[in-house]
């Protein structure tokens, strides 16, 4: 799988995160550098409210993300080298890096492309 599929397949998984809520990104190196799309998904999947802000400024864009980072943190999520920079700056293999942490995490069944059947799923399909 080359980078543009990689980058296709995060910002799928995103917005089918992200529908829940209305919401949609479109470029993943963008739409993720204010951390408001990055708190959603990060509430979706944990069910828990970091209580993120519509940034005006970098300030708060950073807020956003060191919010999100954080919660990252306590969770016993390892990130490695990511950083609030890399991502107010747009770099997409950091985003990507983050975004599979907080996918295997929280939603694994979500990622490899395949849904995993529950053993009651797959006795009814037999």
């Amino acid at each position: 799988m080359d980078v543009e599929e990689q980058v296709q397949a995060y910002t799928a998984w995103i917005n089918s995160q992200l529908k829940k809520r209305s919401q949609k990104i479109v470029n993943l190196g963008e739409d993720l550098r204010d951390g408001t799309a990055l708190i959603s998904v990060v509430e979706i999947v944990s069910g828990q409210n970091l209580g993120g802000i519509a940034p005006t400024n970098t300030i708060e864009k950073r807020e956003n993300i060191s919010k999100v980072l954080k919660f990252m943190k306590n969770s016993g999520i390892k990130l490695h080298h990511v950083t609030i920079d890399e991502i107010v700056n747009g770099n997409v293999k950091t985003m990507m890096q983050l975004i599979l942490a907080l996918a295997a995490h929280f939603k694994p069944a979500s990622i490899g492309g395949r849904k995993v059947e529950s053993p009651r799923q797959q006795a009814d399909a037999a």
